[in-house]
């Protein structure tokens, strides 16, 4: 081999165990930086623990600490559920505090929201919503029929299928790549991280969608996303909420789904369905009243986000 060519096979080798040096250092730094985060989150949920179980034993209903995905300058939450439950909390007016959290290993079910109360930790926004009905005799749906309450669950429910197509437009194809850097900004990681937990949370929605036997990625289902907002639309006509001149606990899902489409300067790009949200004035106002009713402060809360 000639000289020159030995010379150029060694700098390449120097410069891969170099550049190899650094990722690793880099990947241990990140590494480190996590754990030392997690071991932080742990000692301070603990503390909640701690806290909050204290004040049970003195027969006190305790201050309710609730555990979010990172807010976004669309929503309190990054996570629908996250924002549903923490719009219930404030419409039932129960003393609470947030807590903006990296880790979902603090909840018991590996899921957020997650919320610690009286030495208790719960998750799931559904089971913690009949926890804190309960637990402090929230009133909110007191005046409502059984026809009212069975319409506002079917309401609950559509949400529930719609949200996936949601989430999977919003995270594929052109959506992902508007998405990645609000991802990116909210979470405070580089876009790079963002976009390999993009991908991954449209792993995991593909594969739960495949297990549910629904499609989200067709044309059909992106119509029938688009009439279950057409059809919750209809549901509030003229109304001030989606049940009466009231807001009640189903409002808070409604809300949860239809404030960060319409937030999103990018909605029409997204889908057919974000467009109609974005355009609709019955969806819009509704979800203006809601935001007066529950976050009149959000605009504060979302700064610099």
């Amino acid at each position: 081999m000639p000289v020159l060519d030995k010379t150029i096979v060694r700098v390449s080798i120097v410069a891969t165990a170099a550049t190899v040096g650094v990722v690793s250092l880099v990947a241990a730094a990140i590494s480190l930086r996590l754990t030392l985060k997690h071991r932080k989150l742990h000692a301070a949920a603990a503390a909640m623990d701690k806290e909050t179980a204290e004040a049970a034993r003195k027969g006190k209903n305790s201050t309710v600490h609730l555990l979010i995905v990172p807010r976004w300058r669309f929503a309190p939450s990054v996570s629908p559920p996250c924002t549903k439950l923490e719009t219930f909390l404030r419409l039932a007016k129960i003393p609470y505090e947030a807590h903006v959290v990296s880790s979902t290993k603090v909840s018991p079910t590996g899921c957020l929201p997650c919320i610690i109360h009286n030495g208790k930790r719960m998750a799931e926004s559904n089971v913690i919503i009949d926890y804190i009905t309960a637990q402090f005799r929230v009133k909110l749906d007191k005046h409502l029929t059984e026809e009212q309450r069975a319409l506002g669950t079917a309401v609950g429910s559509m949400l529930e299928y719609g949200d996936r197509f949601a989430y999977y437009r919003t995270i594929t194809g052109e959506g992902a790549k508007l998405l990645i850097p609000h991802v990116a900004r909210a979470l405070r990681v580089p876009q790079l991280i963002a976009r390999i937990i993009v991908y991954r949370m449209r792993a995991r929605l593909t594969r739960s969608a495949q297990l549910a036997g629904i499609d989200t990625s067709t044309e059909e289902s992106e119509q029938e996303y688009l009439q279950d907002i057409k059809t919750i639309e209809h549901i509030i006509g003229e109304k001030s909420f989606l049940l009466g001149d009231e807001p009640t606990s189903y409002d808070c899902a409604v809300y949860a789904a239809f404030l960060p489409i319409v937030h999103m300067d990018v909605a029409e790009k997204v889908s057919k369905p974000f467009a109609y949200i974005k355009h609709s004035k019955v969806l819009t106002s509704y979800v203006d009243r809601m935001t007066e009713a529950t976050f009149p402060d959000l605009t504060k809360l979302l700064e610099g986000q």
